[in-house]
């Protein structure tokens, strides 16, 4: 099998079992205690104003990027120099009804606050996936491998989550995406970068208004190198994809390279690493390894060295 056959093999499996792991790591313990929404007359939440007057392009540390509400304090693994990890928990709100608490971040999303406006596309996206018809086939294929009695895991998502699916604002996950990444979430810039049906849609989008496709392009470099200048290591990991898979700009192997090594080089278990980077090496000749040594230097430096 070739190499290009090998990774669209793996990424579809991956794909594959991705939506049912996200299903079963976003499920939040802890018995339903709000009553059906269905039953208790929500109405749809007024869709707020919002504001990215929170953005600053080029914070000194990483103490003013969580002044400045792009990273959640609780959350941020610190590295060497100014490189940083965010662990964010398996759960996205507490349990019971999901609308419920995705209110109460509302007022924070229109005044700037762009982890507010992530936690909101974190909540939406959990709710859509656990209504996602390819949750349940993905299920039906591995199910040996998750726990057996997930399905009820299943039926309490879905319970949790249908005052929001019912909610036009509060569901729409690509709104809350684009706005957290716009207003200057490390995080979104990373989804947004990586995945277009997410940020703007599914191909008859792309037929249709091409000049879409194109700002997603720009917009999705213009976050990831932000986010990579900030010391977040998942977006180095992100432009190593990027340059690799060729779709927001040109395929160059060699930054692919080049940013990967950035990566591992910062990383706090770089040994994990080394089969991607023999991946990546592979074709490569000396010189253009070389090349991307001396550019993994640099990256290093103008990210995240004091």
């Amino acid at each position: 099998m070739s190499k290009a056959h090998l990774r669209r093999w793996s990424i579809a499996v991956l794909a594959a079992a991705g939506l049912l792991v996200t299903a079963v790591l976003s499920w939040t313990a802890g018995p339903y205690s709000q009553q059906s929404a269905f039953s208790s007359g929500t109405v749809p939440t007024a869709a707020p104003k919002p504001q990215s007057k929170m953005r600053e392009k080029n914070p000194a540390s990483i103490d003013s990027l969580i002044a400045a509400r792009r990273v959640e304090p609780a959350m941020v693994r610190r590295l060497s120099g100014r490189a940083f990890l965010i662990d964010r928990p398996r759960e996205n709100r507490p349990p019971g009804d999901a609308a419920a608490f995705a209110r109460t971040l509302l007022h924070a999303s229109a005044n700037g606050d762009s982890t507010a406006s992530y936690r909101l596309y974190l909540i939406a996206a959990e709710c859509e996936t656990a209504v996602s018809p390819d949750v349940f086939e993905s299920y039906r294929l591995i199910k040996e491998l998750v726990a057996p009695d997930y399905p009820k895991v299943m039926a309490r998502q879905m319970e949790e989550c249908e005052g929001l699916l019912i909610d036009p604002v509060l569901s729409d996950s690509r709104r809350w995406i684009n706005l957290a990444a716009a207003q200057g979430s490390v995080e979104a810039a990373t989804v947004y970068s990586l995945s277009i049906d997410q940020a703007v849609g599914g191909p008859q989008v792309w037929a249709a208004h091409p000049e879409r496709v194109i700002e997603y392009k720009q917009l999705g470099m213009r976050y990831l190198n932000e986010a990579a200048a900030l010391g977040y290591l998942p977006a180095l990991q992100s432009l190593s994809q990027t340059y690799e898979g060729g779709f927001l700009v040109p395929a160059d192997p060699v930054k692919a390279l080049a940013y990967w090594l950035a990566l591992v080089g910062l990383s706090p278990q770089p040994a994990g690493l080394e089969k991607r980077t023999r991946w990546l090496e592979e074709g490569l000749s000396v010189a253009q390894r070389r090349n991307a040594h001396r550019q993994a230097a640099e990256i290093r430096q103008r990210c995240c060295m004091d």
